[in-house]
């Protein structure tokens, strides 16, 4: 596998690992810290539980208060939580102000789902990792893409093209 290639998949691993640990909820990430970096919204009040898109449960939340929460961007990456249940993996579908939805990967609701205590938190994004890493382990094997990638990282020449210079381009229109 060609070195540029194995750097960049080990700094997709490290930024995973990263990830993992920053938005991890623990005794050195307490939940008012997550709070503070604007990693995790909490207590958030259920207005609306369906099923949608291949029946997977969304939810439907209102802040009761004013929060930062412009890291919870469209499709990013969450655990809806509940402190002392195990967290369920989702993504954010919207938030705009105080009101945002977002989908859990679950068969069904949590239990728990309309208790107190309930919040949503930033979590690693492992999907986009994947892609990423497939997508350069996969690069090899499209000759072209690869020769591109070759000549950007300085392992072959670039290819000799006509400069752009010595070509007349003409902006009028003939009928």
């Amino acid at each position: 596998m060609h070195s540029h290639i194995q750097h960049l998949i080990r700094c997709i691993n490290l930024e995973e690992k990263e990830q993992a640990e920053r938005y991890q909820l623990n005794q050195a990430h307490t939940l008012r810290a997550l709070k503070a970096e604007g990693l995790a919204l909490h207590p958030i009040s259920v207005t609306r539980k369906s099923f949608g898109y291949a029946d997977y449960p969304e939810i439907s939340f209102r802040l009761p208060y004013p929060g930062t929460t412009n890291m919870f961007r469209d499709g990013v990456a969450i655990e809806c939580f509940k402190q002392g249940e195990e967290p369920v993996k989702g993504n954010m579908m919207s938030l705009e102000g105080k009101t945002g939805e977002f989908r859990l990967f679950a068969p069904d609701f949590p239990d728990w789902i309309e208790d107190e205590g309930v919040g949503i938190k930033l979590a690693p994004d492992t999907r986009t990792n994947s892609i990423m890493k497939d997508a350069l382990t996969g690069l090899e094997k499209n000759k072209r893409l690869f020769k591109l990638f070759e000549e950007l990282h300085g392992d072959k020449p670039l290819a000799t093209t006509t400069p752009a210079l010595n070509n007349q381009l003409s902006f009028l229109i003939t009928n």
